[in-house]
């Protein structure tokens, strides 16, 4: 890819935070963030005729977690 086109590689509403590369097995990682799912899994589909993605794992910052934990144990609790 020329510089131009990764660039542009992202769409709007998708930030790289950061790639990763294990080239003598053939994989990857990569961390994104965005609070749109349609636009992340649209650009996940076209990369899908070049790469499988086998896991796709959403995660949270430590304050969300704790505020999602928080509500969770609450409503357990009645």
């Amino acid at each position: 890819m020329t510089e131009e086109q990764i660039a542009g590689e992202h769409p709007a509403g998708v930030t790289q935070i950061g790639r990763w590369h294990d080239i003598p097995n053939g994989n990857g990682w990569i961390v994104v963030e965005s609070d749109n799912q349609e636009a992340l899994t649209s650009w996940f589909m076209g990369w899908s005729g070049q790469a499988t993605f086998p896991t796709v794992t959403p995660v949270v910052d430590e304050g969300t977690a704790r505020k999602l934990v928080k509500a969770m144990l609450a409503s357990q609790q009645g």
